[in-house]
């Protein structure tokens, strides 16, 4: 499988991307609320906050996003387990599970 590497921290995002994972998933499948940078900015970000506000900290926190996110062809998935493993081979392979 041809693929392009892209490291969040030392390549960042841009706004374009982050706002096509999060309309095509939604923001609970994006934003990594259970890591360390979340525990450390969430007493500073409102409950009611709205997608564009955590768009932007995302951008300025990439480790807020969930990862590894999967482009194929425009469509996206979000995180590989062992579970997993096996549909997402097959979801970039085209070949049935």
């Amino acid at each position: 499988i041809d693929y392009d590497f892209h490291d969040l921290r030392a390549d960042g995002l841009d706004e374009a991307t982050v706002q096509a994972w999060v309309d095509a998933l939604g923001i609970d499948t994006v934003l990594n609320r259970r890591g360390t940078t979340w525990r450390q900015l969430k007493q500073d970000v409102s409950p009611e906050a709205d997608n564009p506000t955590l768009i932007q900290l995302m951008l300025a926190h990439p480790t807020l996003v969930k990862r590894p996110v999967f482009d194929h062809d425009g469509q996206y998935r979000i995180g590989y387990t062992a579970k997993t493993a096996a549909s997402t081979l097959h979801w970039f392979t085209g070949t049935s599970a």
